[in-house]
């Protein structure tokens, strides 16, 4: 998967909500952090910069890249996942960056 596919992957299933996985720790640190599932998908939906390109996890068996984008005045970046055949997008975590 090239970094353009990740993105456009991350893109197609972000416009619909069902298609993202939130896991717990990304759950509980958007709480600690006043994020919103909102303001994730909005940042997902336009996935237009990745940093530091991606990377294969053989942990969770996906690829994974941080997304960040700016939401509601707020820059976020959310380290997300795909694996190859599923039909959706894991969030990691989420944190507020400058």
């Amino acid at each position: 998967m090239t970094p353009e596919q990740f993105l456009q992957e991350v893109r197609d299933r972000a416009a619909f909500g069902h298609m993202v996985k939130t896991s717990t720790h990304a759950i509980e640190k958007m709480r600690e952090r006043n994020l919103t599932s909102r303001m994730v998908l909005n940042v997902l939906r336009r996935a237009d910069e990745l940093h530091d390109g991606i990377q294969w996890n053989n942990d969770y068996g996906n690829w994974q890249g941080k997304i960040v984008g700016t939401t509601a005045g707020t820059r976020l970046a959310i380290v997300c996942g795909i694996s190859d055949g599923d039909l959706y997008v894991s969030v990691v975590t989420t944190y507020k960056t400058g």
